[in-house]
């Protein structure tokens, strides 16, 4: 598992988690659900999926 996002306030964590679990996803959330691992050879396209979906909205700059 690779790190997809850190620094997550908890709505951008919650959101991110349901986008994830729609898409079927696996996920580990740690550091008090401020990090999110996703498999390795998945990060790059789900943070450009996200990014579409326009998140996260703070806190963790990424693919704006």
């Amino acid at each position: 598992m690779s790190l997809l996002y850190s620094n997550l306030d908890t709505t951008d964590s919650g959101r991110i988690v349901a986008k994830l679990e729609s898409l079927a996803v696996p996920y580990e959330l740690r550091g008090d659900g401020t990090q999110i691992f996703v498999p390795q050879d998945r990060v790059l396209r789900l943070r450009m999926a996200m990014a579409e979906d326009g998140l996260p909205t703070g806190g963790s700059v990424g693919y704006e």
